[in-house]
Order: C-alpha cells, then structure tokens, then sequence
C-alpha cells in the first residue's frame, strides 16, 4: 500500500512556549520499502511515526494511506485501517506479563475476532526463531526473545506496513543486530513495508532508503 504524506506540522502546546516537533513535512512511501528515520533527540522522528500511525492527529495536513487521509476518519474506520495495514513495534516490548509468549502473540487476533492461521503462526515464529518459546512468559525470555515476540505480534494480523520506534534501542548490540536482521528478513519473506525510526547509524544502514530528520524537518531523503 502507497502512503502519501502531504504537508504534515506538528504543534505542542499554544502558547508562546509551543513546540513545532514537525514542520510542512511531505513524503511518499511505496509498498514494500524498508525505510530509516534518523535525527537527534527531539527533531520529530518519533512524533512522525506516530503520525503515521495515527496514533496523534497533526495540527495540519495529511496522511493518506491510499485515497484514505486518516485524519478524517471515524474511529471505527480508523480502527480498521490499524487493525488491517498497520502493526507497530516499540522500544519497550509492551508484552502482558501474564500471558506466555504464543498468548501475547495471538492477542491481536483474538481482539479482532479473528481465527489464528496456524501454518501463518508456524512460519512467523520459525522465522523469528521463536517457536521454542511459545510457552515461556515475558520474564523467563531475554530482551530480545521478547521483542522477536512483539514483531510477531505487530505481524499476525498481515498488516501491509510495520512501524517500529526504536526497536533496538532498549537492547545490547548484538541483540540489536539480531532484531534488525529479523526485521529486514520479515521484510523479504512477508513483503511488508518497514518504516524504523532509530539513533543508531548501524541500524539505519540495514534500510534501502534513509530519511534524516532536524528540526522537524526533512534534510536528508537518500534511495
């Protein structure tokens, strides 16, 4: 799915002490391609990830996902949109403590009402290299068994873009190595797009095309 971003700004606050954490920002995203956001702290990475995910609403713009600008949606139709095209991957692996790693997994799915395809499952968690591990609870994984477990989560329900804000940044570097060669090979086996906002240079380089960020703007967009 093509993804046009047309003119997005982001404003925090309105007083004389606001923020523009994004400013008249426009790219476009065609299906498939592994993408890096780079920039320092505060230069607007995060905040346009999460815009594209529709998580926040811009002060001005679009984001278009398809003909379909989300930001002019119901939330039921937005609802749809996530649940269909989008999965996200962050940081901190967000996995319930109480459920073992195949619950975590599947919990996507069943919010959704929706059957586990098995020989799907099978192959995400072979993939991953997960699949002795279905039964173990967040505690009794490392950090990196865990975000493999959260990427599998982000994928089960086949959304066709994957968003992930710094995947790697709560890992050690081999870890962080790990995880991001599992993504690039989600990538080529499951056909998604990734788009990965990271500080790290090493991890940037496993995209295709690399987006620098200052100032909540664009400075750098390299193919």
């Amino acid at each position: 799915m093509n993804i046009s971003v047309q003119n997005l700004t982001k404003v925090y606050g309105n007083t004389e002490y606001a923020v523009k954490a994004l400013n008249n920002v426009s790219i476009k995203i065609s299906d498939k391609q592994f993408i890096s956001v780079t920039g320092p702290s505060g230069s607007g990475k995060s905040t346009l990830l999460h815009l594209l995910g529709g998580i926040e609403n811009p002060t001005s713009g679009k984001v278009l996902y398809g003909k379909e600008n989300i930001f002019t949606l119901d939330d039921k139709r937005l609802s749809e949109i996530r649940c269909k095209n989008i999965g996200f991957v962050f940081q901190f692996y967000n996995l319930i403590p109480e459920l073992t790693a195949y619950e975590n997994i599947i919990l996507p799915l069943l919010i959704d009402k929706k059957k586990v395809d098995k020989n799907y499952l099978d192959e995400l968690t072979k993939t991953l290299g997960i699949s002795d591990r279905l039964k173990h609870l967040p505690s009794q994984m490392s950090g990196g068994q865990q975000q493999r477990v959260a990427i599998a989560r982000a994928l089960i329900n086949k959304p066709k873009v994957l968003l992930c804000d710094e995947p790697t940044g709560n890992l050690d570097t081999k870890s962080g190595i790990e995880v991001i060669e599992l993504l690039k090979k989600a990538h080529d086996i499951f056909g998604k797009t990734i788009i990965i906002v990271t500080h790290d240079p090493k991890i940037a380089d496993y995209a295709k095309r690399k987006i620098q960020i200052s100032d909540g703007e664009i400075v750098s967009d390299v193919f």
